[in-house]
């Protein structure tokens, strides 16, 4: 099936010495694609369907915020990846978040993989993959064994890391797909 609706991507590297260590430093970005929807769903073809623009924005009081490219709660996602992430795009709380926990057994990356639904997001899936890269080639992202093509759902996804020894970049996407 085609991908639809941009992707975001959220990229994470994690460095420490060792498992017991406190050093650890955090890095994250995220970036997106932009392609059309249908016209019949997005009439101003700015990659957010109007029934969603309606139901989350049209309640905003400065119009200037109800734009795709505008972020009215600036949590520093755009309205178009709210919508992508299925955040609230009036509370800066409500975001796409990776979430990286340091215990014994190694690094736990985790993340909630939340369905499509609602205003919207009629005949959406949304979908997640979390992928990694050796810090010496940027060019290269594997998929993270059994974290590809997660159908969201409201569950917790979880991947631990035991290879600490080892910089990786770790990221997860995701997107909706018709």
């Amino acid at each position: 099936m085609p991908v639809l609706c941009p992707t975001n991507v959220l990229a994470v590297q994690v460095f420490n010495r060792s498992l017991t260590s406190g050093d650890c430093l955090f890095d994250a970005a995220l970036s997106w694609t932009v392609s059309q929807l249908p016209l019949e769903k997005d009439a101003d073809q700015d990659g957010v369907p109007d029934a969603w623009e309606t139901a989350c924005l049209s309640g905003l009081p400065d119009p200037s915020g109800r734009t795709a490219g505008a972020d009215p709660d600036e949590d520093g996602l755009s309205n178009l990846e709210e919508w992508i992430c299925g955040s609230d795009p009036a509370s800066p709380s409500s975001t796409f978040n990776l979430d990286a926990t340091l215990t014994p057994a190694g690094v736990v990356l985790s993340f909630t993989a939340k369905a499509a639904d609602g205003t919207g997001y009629d005949g959406y899936t949304r979908y997640y993959c979390m992928e990694e890269r050796a810090l010496r080639d940027a060019s290269v992202w594997q998929t993270v064994l059994a974290h590809a093509r997660i159908r969201g759902g409201g569950q917790t996804v979880v991947y631990t890391n035991t290879a600490v020894d080892v910089p990786r970049w770790f990221r997860a996407r995701v997107w909706l797909e018709d």
